[in-house]
């Protein structure tokens, strides 16, 4: 419906994260983005939409019982996003620990193959 409406305008999608996206947007080589953060510093931002943050555990453990859990719950056995690749959520959920009392220890590190 687009291409039949507005057949002279071309839109050239990628795929990428959101710190791949800070650079381009913040030297205007994008004209629009879309990120999972809030704190990137490109010129102007607009909230479009808000999702929870959710935890998924195996169906046979403990926490897979419970209706609701609290903030700290699963912090013994935590994997994480890694943080200079991914989406940004990698500070997110440490702060929302450290909301909850517990500070995770950093196992091991591993990039994205």
């Amino acid at each position: 419906m687009f291409r039949q409406r507005l057949p002279d305008v071309h839109i050239l999608t990628r795929e990428t994260n959101t710190r791949e996206q800070i650079v381009p947007l913040s030297e205007g080589l994008w004209i629009w983005g879309c990120c999972a953060i809030l704190n990137c510093r490109t010129p102007a931002w607009e909230r479009v939409l808000r999702e929870p943050l959710l935890a998924m555990v195996p169906a046979n453990h403990p926490l897979a019982r419970q209706p609701s859990v609290s903030g700290g719950a699963g912090a013994r056995a935590l994997r994480l996003f890694d943080p200079h690749v991914g989406t940004g959520l990698y500070d997110d959920i440490l702060g929302l620990l450290r909301r909850y009392g517990h500070t995770p220890k950093i196992a091991r590190e591993v990039g994205r193959q």
